[in-house]
């Protein structure tokens, strides 16, 4: 089955249970549900290699985890008790929504509370540009807690979703309709309906449409782009009446399946923003056909802006070669580079490559390869990086990684890169700028290595670069923010 008929068949049963569901006010919950999100983390369904596994494969793994689902929405059904938030009032017809985990929390002496790096906050040198923020979470006990789905509506809610689900199997089992692709998507909406996972969704719109459909609020903004929750904060916003803006924080790239609804989502209704900041008209062009009503804005991201006046530099290397490994999200980001790892150094007899990981911080790892990482470092097989990033890539002869932009700024830096990917996974072409720097991990070997290492900073590549990355355009701020929404 390939990637793209499984997503066309998501997109088919989504309209569907949007329609049905409309009738009762509860379609904001399937454009948020996971298969219209379409985020790699939520499940290895959309990953490749599962794509290829036998049909009956897939009825065994779903029938013998419905169990383990039912039991969890069991405990949440008891257990959940909403989520909490906090609101800071600065007066603006602006409102920052953003989950705590992107701040750095409530009270740092002589900061602003719920400082975040998504968005420069502009009001120190322009009073007028303040921003309202909501804060919320779903674990941390923050503020005030957020309690509206009672004990009935949790079960009302439930049969309507589960029924609705339900009579649509039966539909496409009646009209023989019923295909792998079908399964698959089936499976993914079932597992989130009975894991009661839409709790949270049911409580957070319904705080928003309360919150901020009072006439306080002109604008809304959120910095996780495309993300489940940010679904509901544009079907609010346009409920409302109001302007709905995010920004670019992350590299977009056509393996993040979450930026691209397909035609019949979008003539259904799925909620998108009215303005999105972006890095480059590159982007735009990515982006336009799927956003066909939003006004795209070129933007730098306060990630990326450290980079503006960063210069490359030569570097000579010694005996000791340095190498870098850097990975993403995903759990098989560390799988590739562990697997490249431990083939090099096999290749290696000579011990002259020294090996460095450097983890995402937020980034998944499987058991197995946590204890590989945990005895190779002991061993001295591999340093882990945990220092800042420029230090580290200052003492680096090559930078190899999977899925992050970690790989674009070495290059702002002058260094060599390499971009590991398999067809098992989705791996993104993080480095389409440049040529012949991306490598299958089956194909990799010492003499890629001690080549690649040879190379020399490309003045035209690095700016290439630097303008695929924003660091050309103005930095999002609360500024930008009011110039361009008339605030």
């Amino acid at each position: 089955m390939e990637l793209s008929e499984f997503i066309r068949e998501c997109s088919k049963l989504n309209v569907r249970c949007a329609q049905s569901l409309a009738k009762k006010n509860l379609d904001f919950l399937i454009w948020a549900a996971p298969t219209a999100s379409r985020e790699a983390e939520d499940t290895i369904r959309w990953q490749p290699y599962y794509l290829k596994k036998k049909i009956w494969l897939k009825w065994i793994y779903f029938f013998s985890t419905v169990f383990v689902y039912a039991i969890v929405g069991i405990y949440r059904f008891f257990s959940y008790r909403g989520f909490h938030y906090e609101i800071l009032k600065t007066g603006s017809k602006a409102l920052l929504i953003l989950p705590v985990e992107v701040t750095e929390g409530r009270a740092l002496q002589g900061r602003s509370p719920y400082k975040t790096s998504y968005m420069i906050e502009s009001a120190g040198e322009n009073p007028v540009s303040k921003i309202d923020k909501l804060i919320f979470s779903r674990t941390e006990p923050i503020g005030i807690r957020r309690y509206e789905l009672t004990v009935y509506k949790r079960i009302r809610i439930f049969m309507i979703l589960f029924f609705t689900l339900l009579g649509d199997f039966f539909t496409r089992i009646t009209k023989k309709e019923s295909r792998e692709a079908y399964f698959d998507s089936f499976a993914i909406l079932f597992q989130w309906v009975i894991t009661q996972r839409w709790f949270f969704h049911w409580d957070f719109y319904h705080f928003l449409r309360k919150r901020c459909g009072d006439g306080n609020y002109k604008v809304l903004v959120s910095v996780h782009e495309m993300s489940f929750y940010t679904k509901m904060i544009w079907q609010v916003a346009k409920e409302a009446g109001l302007l709905g803006v995010t920004a670019q924080h992350a590299m977009i790239y056509p393996e993040k399946l979450n930026f691209f609804p397909e035609v019949n989502e979008i003539a259904a209704g799925i909620p998108q923003p009215d303005i999105f900041f972006v890095y480059s008209p590159q982007m735009i062009d990515l982006l336009k056909p799927y956003f066909p009503k939003t006004q795209f804005l070129l933007g730098c991201s306060p990630r990326f802006n450290r980079w503006k006046d960063q210069k490359s530099w030569l570097r000579r290397c010694g005996d000791v070669k340095n190498l870098l490994f850097v990975s993403g999200v995903m759990f098989y980001d560390v799988t590739l580079l562990l697997t490249a790892i431990k083939k090099l150094r096999k290749a290696d007899q000579r011990k002259n490559l020294k090996f460095w990981v450097r983890f995402h911080p937020d980034g998944e790892m499987r058991i197995l390869d946590k204890l590989s990482v945990f005895w190779a470092h002991k061993l001295g097989k591999i340093e882990i990086s945990k220092g800042h990033l420029e230090e580290t890539l200052k003492q680096t002869s090559l930078v190899l990684g999977s899925n992050t932009t970690t790989l674009q700024e070495a290059i702002l830096l002058g260094i060599p890169t390499l971009n590991i990917f398999h067809e098992d996974f989705l791996c993104a072409d993080v480095l389409s700028l440049s040529k012949d720097s991306r490598i299958h991990l089956n194909h990799i070997s010492l003499d890629d290595i001690y080549e690649r290492m040879k190379a020399t900073p490309d003045p035209k590549l690095i700016e290439d670069y630097k303008a695929y990355m924003g660091l050309y355009h103005p930095d999002f701020s609360t500024d930008l923010l009011y110039r361009v929404c008339g605030l």
